[in-house]
């Protein structure tokens, strides 16, 4: 039989002998007990001190509690003590097997221990209602709400420690689970700081395996199509970013072109000392400045081989401004309302292939010998013509005779090429790159003064010409042939138009192709970092 001494229903405390049997079934026999006196109050269903029930009164008690897992209804003897003759032990508990719902089941503790509950040692036992029992197990109990010996913590028990003691500047003291301090809230003061005034920053990171040759004072777009930590902290209107190198202090130039402050998104130029191709450069974005004035200094972000840096962001009610800091500002050629369209890094402008184009000033390109000139086109433009320059213009200007020093970008039957008047004669080329599928593709044309190198996307050379002399002092038309005649107008979508005095390298229109066509793979942007204060 099992011994259930520990239940008063059993033999009453008392100096009397009594001897219990156990009859089939496996409950108690209790015929040969005296039966005890009852207390004195025991029958006015009230419980009183001495009883462990009085009537239909059972103190809340059940079967379970009186360890009969197996449910039952508990009663009331007329000696007010529990009557447990309806209580049920589960029917597999107490035949030394581990069977469900038990804990345990005689020896059977299925592998448990005392360490396995969170002590630090002793004897695991399993009591008579198949539960543990632990009162042979000692030692702390992690998550008992007690930093016992061996416990960093338990719970809300940090055991007085705070951030400040483990060394940290502020901030909110945790406990894991395991009874270790979680210090993932607590706050540590920077110390390259740029200012005290901006309260946050970001690290951005570009990859050295995107930039193809080493670049000083390379214009990198910074691209994020949201950020809901910008939105919360920044300015409205963005004039509290803030670019600063490595170190965390040098602040640099930086120019935005699109700043939503409804959703964090932006589009900003960075103007990067030095971008190596060798190990990563780290900048760091701040924000969080409620009082800063614009910190922008577009000009500064583009270097002194850059005439002309046009965004093409606006209506076109007003002109296209330069960024380059040159002044070479465009004006919007026969719009009809706003032409804006998403570009390929912020707005751009549609035009129509019929009589709209953009004008750039002749200040942008007069007098160039060496030049890089890139754009950003999206097209499905499928005209053509025999005569080279009256072919469909992506950007070009023409005067009347050979050997004006005009020169112009084309398509013809949506293949792309070029033609010039930069020598005594005229040349032209036409590619065997197909453009007019309406995907985004950048056209650089790279003249080293003695040929004129047409680039495509970031496959290297498509095609050249022979180059000499200078470019006139004539206009240029964007989406269309400026000069003798005007016309021969391209039907696209343009963004980025820009014109360098100068031959950029294979390496400089490769690293700023990758950084232009997948910013979102050219750096990484940080976690948020605040500044305790």
């Amino acid at each position: 039989m099992r011994f259930l001494g520990s239940k008063r229903s059993g033999c009453l405390e008392t100096t009397v002998l009594c001897v219990m049997v156990c009859a089939a079934g496996c409950q108690f026999d209790k015929s040969g007990l005296p039966v005890p006196e009852p207390p004195l109050a025991c029958g006015n269903g009230i419980l009183d001190v001495d009883e462990d029930c009085d009537g239909s009164e059972l103190g809340g008690q059940t079967c379970e509690a009186q360890d009969y897992l197996g449910g039952g209804t508990l009663a009331c003897t007329d000696q007010c003590i529990f009557d447990v003759s309806l209580c049920e032990e589960p029917e597999s508990c107490g035949n030394d097997l581990l069977e469900s719902p038990e804990e345990c089941d005689g020896p059977d503790l299925g592998g448990q221990t005392c360490e396995g509950l969170g002590f630090d040692f002793g004897q695991l036992a399993c009591s008579d209602g198949c539960t543990f029992d632990t009162q042979g197990c000692s030692g702390s109990f992690c998550g008992d709400g007690t930093q016992d010996s061996g416990e960093d913590c338990d719970l809300n028990d940090l055991g007085g420690e705070t951030c400040l003691t483990q060394q940290h500047d502020g901030g909110a003291l945790h406990c894991n689970t395991d009874c270790t301090f979680d210090v993932s809230a607590c706050l540590d003061v920077v110390p390259d700081w740029y200012d005290v005034a901006w309260l946050y920053r970001k690290t951005i990171t570009i990859h050295a395996s995107r930039v193809v040759d080493d670049e000083s004072n390379f214009a990198v777009a910074i691209l994020q199509p949201a950020d809901p930590q910008l939105q919360a902290q920044a300015q409205s209107n963005g004039d509290d970013l803030l670019f600063t190198a490595d170190d965390g202090t040098t602040k640099l130039s930086h120019e935005i072109e699109v700043y939503n402050p409804t959703t964090g998104a932006l589009v900003i130029w960075v103007s990067v000392p030095l971008l190596s191709s060798s190990t990563d450069t780290l900048l760091y974005l701040y924000y969080g400045n409620p009082a800063a004035t614009n910190q922008q200094s577009p000009p500064d972000v583009w270097d002194g081989q850059f005439t002309g840096v046009y965004h093409l962001v606006g209506d076109g009610s007003a002109p296209f401004g330069d960024s380059s800091g040159s002044g070479n500002h465009a004006t919007a050629g026969n719009f009809s309302g706003d032409l804006t369209v998403g570009g390929k890094l912020g707005p751009g402008q549609a035009l129509n292939g019929t009589n709209q184009y953009v004008e750039i000033p002749a200040g942008a390109t007069s007098g160039h010998d060496h030049f890089t000139y890139c754009l950003w086109v999206s097209t499905s433009e499928n005209g053509s013509d025999g005569t080279y320059w009256q072919r469909p213009s992506l950007f070009g200007q023409s005067i009347a005779g050979y050997g004006t020093d005009d020169f112009g970008m084309t398509t013809n039957n949506g293949v792309l090429g070029m033609w010039t008047g930069l020598e005594s004669g005229d040349d032209d080329n036409i590619s065997s790159e197909t453009i007019n599928d309406q995907v985004w593709h950048r056209v650089c044309a790279v003249n080293d003064g003695n040929d004129i190198r047409l680039h495509l996307d970031n496959l290297g050379s498509v095609l050249s010409v022979p180059s000499g002399g200078s470019v006139n002092s004539q206009a240029f038309w964007l989406g269309g042939r400026a000069g003798e005649g005007g016309g021969d107008f391209h039907e696209g979508h343009y963004d980025e138009l820009q014109i360098s005095s100068t031959n950029r390298t294979n390496g400089w229109l490769e690293t700023s192709y990758l950084n232009q066509a997948q910013p979102l793979s050219f750096y990484t942007v940080g976690n948020e970092q605040y500044y305790l204060q």
